[in-house]
């Protein structure tokens, strides 16, 4: 059984299509994982995560499947007792130790995309990371390379990020941005960056709630002098005849939305529909309060990039 902890993958992993493993083509799976007899977790699990978005999840130990099943996938096997730990080079695959008997095998084809994708969720190099993160989040990682290579999906999954990589960041890149107010999210701000086509979720945190041991904290005002526009429309959006880099939705109690003004007329539909199914009825107004905004957007966002053509 996939271990999951993060609300937002496990949406996203039980809409996934199910299949069964007969069915699998070997030159399909590009994700394998394989728990050993005596792993954590659960042991004997023998899971398969296609290109195409099917998954196949499987334990030796329960009978569901045979050696056979395991070995057609990894040939090198034949040789060896499937149940025993693994050694760290087969031929079409690359292979991570997830720790306790736990292992990712990556498509090799695929393994250096996967390898920058997990790095957005975890400190990651292939030969030094946390094999407990990787456990915890390889589905991310997977899923977003996947995205990547077939143009299917997007996860709304925020991220940290250094200071010395946040001050290189360019406002123009900026798609959306919150604001904090006095309740709701008093303590940051979550914004959006649109890089080469893929979309990336940050958060910044600390300024109501201080983290003692965080040693890389962005301040309000270092976000300030990175994005100055966003500073401006904050302060001005009620005015009459502004006209900035964003579309400004307040949400209540001093919270904000931004949302570039290239891709605001896309994503309203989108935002429209999706606060109507949270249950507010009343349309999207630029000048007064929109609580149904706040719990609507990241969806809304999702909805948007993932109908892309």
């Amino acid at each position: 059984m996939t271990v999951i902890e993060d609300e937002a993958l496990e949406e996203v992993y039980n809409k996934l299509e199910r299949i069964h493993i007969d069915k699998v083509y070997r030159e399909d799976v590009y994700f394998i994982v394989y728990s050993s007899i005596g792993a954590m977790g659960t042991p004997g699990d023998f899971i398969l995560l296609t290109r195409d978005f099917e998954l196949s999840e499987n334990n030796y130990m329960n009978e569901e499947l045979y050696k056979d099943d395991i070995v057609r996938f990894i040939p090198e096997l034949n040789e060896l007792d499937y149940r025993d730990h693994l050694g760290e080079k087969l031929h079409d695959w690359d292979t991570l130790n997830m720790g306790y008997g736990n292992y990712l095998f990556v498509n090799k084809s695929i393994s250096k995309d996967f390898y920058k994708n997990i790095s957005y969720y975890i400190t990651f190099k292939k030969n030094n990371y946390d094999p407990q993160e990787l456990y915890l989040n390889w589905l991310f990682g997977a899923l977003i390379t996947l995205k990547i290579q077939d143009k299917k999906l997007f996860i709304f999954k925020e991220n940290r990020i250094s200071k010395k990589d946040f001050i290189k960041l360019k406002e123009d890149d900026l798609m959306f941005i919150t604001n904090p107010g006095r309740m709701g999210d008093e303590d940051g701000s979550t914004f959006v960056i649109k890089k080469d086509n893929n979309f990336i979720v940050y958060r910044i945190d600390g300024w109501m709630y201080p983290k003692k041991d965080e040693k890389d904290h962005i301040s309000m005002e270092e976000m300030f002098k990175v994005f100055p526009k966003w500073k401006d429309t904050w302060n001005n959006y009620y005015k009459e005849g502004y006209d900035g880099k964003y579309i400004y939705i307040y949400t209540g109690f001093g919270n904000g939305l931004c949302i570039d003004k290239r891709i605001f007329d896309e994503f309203l539909p989108y935002l429209s529909k999706e606060v109507k199914r949270n249950g507010w009825d009343t349309p999207i107004d630029l000048i007064e309060t929109n609580p149904g905004v706040a719990s609507s957007w990241q969806q809304a966002m999702v909805n948007m990039i993932n109908n892309r053509k």
